[in-house]
């Protein structure tokens, strides 16, 4: 098989692929192939070691500077949320399933599953309590009835 072939049928599968795996990367290699491929055609690079010297700067090239030109003219959708978990948690309503004292933990019922908490005041089950913090696996709360809390 003669070099250009090999480099415009290496061409061809890696713009293929890129279709099949995310990351705009393959897409580009695939290019620095067919740059390569074109030079061979046209008599610029012979023999194998200028032809991978060649592809190996070109895909380098194309990679870094070229990829992340595009990457920021097309950005993605991506959409990182807050990831906070604590952050979103202190100051949700929840439902008291098991008493909690000063002396002792009880539970609450957060999400839907249940969780073990701790209170500096006695909330009985079926009260609402407030999260205030989080320690752990342990919820720190407060009844509604304590301060100004608005749910």
């Amino acid at each position: 098989m003669s070099q250009t072939l090999f480099w415009t049928l290496l061409a061809l599968v890696c713009l293929l692929a890129e279709f099949v795996v995310p990351g705009a990367v393959l897409g580009f290699i695939g290019v620095a192939a067919a740059l390569v491929g074109l030079a061979e055609y046209l008599g610029w690079v012979e023999g194998w070691l200028p032809s991978l010297t060649l592809f190996f700067v070109c895909s380098l090239f194309l990679v870094l500077v070229v990829r992340s030109f595009f990457l920021r003219l097309f950005p993605g959708d991506t959409k990182v949320e807050n990831v906070d978990e604590d952050a979103d948690a202190r100051g949700a309503l929840v439902d008291v399933i098991h008493d909690i004292t000063p002396a002792r933990h009880g539970r609450i019922r957060y999400r839907d599953s249940t969780w073990e908490a701790e209170s500096e005041e006695t909330i009985l089950k079926g009260e609402k309590a407030v999260i205030v913090a989080r320690s752990g696996p342990l919820f720190i709360v407060q009844s509604m009835a304590k301060g100004d809390q608005k749910p």
